[in-house]
């Protein structure tokens, strides 16, 4: 019998501004991680200026067995090259959405983002529950798409 899987969405913020050095260090990380785990998904790291200055963000989607997909999170949420991680979406799923990618990874500025997704971005009060959580899903889904080919 197959094991249940599971996708989780969060949101978080960089604690410095990573540099293209400090992204590809994290990336052959997450990759190395998550191929020996089993663990598919995205991660988009977007440079963002707030209050005059630059920031940086993640969005993440990670997916695989559930308690794989459970400490995966667990240890992200510890990392501390990031805060503020903020839970969009734990569900259980029939079939993953990154199937071919062990971590695919896009690092962008904001004007490079569509509209919802800066929309998306753009409230410092960040309400979930008052959220269309989709959006996130969807323009890494498309992205996806767009690289599998």
């Amino acid at each position: 019998m197959n094991e249940p899987l599971q996708q989780i969405i969060y949101f978080s913020k960089a604690v410095k501004l990573m540099e293209d050095d400090d992204l590809v260090s994290l990336l052959r990380e997450c990759r190395e991680l998550n191929k020996k785990d089993g663990v598919t998904g995205m991660l988009l790291y977007i440079r963002t200026e707030i209050y005059g200055g630059l920031q940086g963000r993640f969005i993440q989607i990670i997916e695989g067995p559930k308690e794989v997909v459970s400490d995966t999170f667990n240890r992200i949420k510890a990392d501390r090259r990031h805060r503020n991680v903020t839970l969009l979406i734990r569900k259980k799923i029939d079939s993953r959405d990154f199937p071919d990618w062990a971590m695919g990874f896009q690092a962008q500025a904001t004007n490079e983002l569509g509209n919802d997704m800066n929309c998306y971005l753009d409230n410092e009060l960040f309400n979930v529950e008052s959220r269309r959580i989709n959006i996130p899903l969807e323009y890494l889904k498309n992205f996806y798409a767009l690289r599998a080919k």
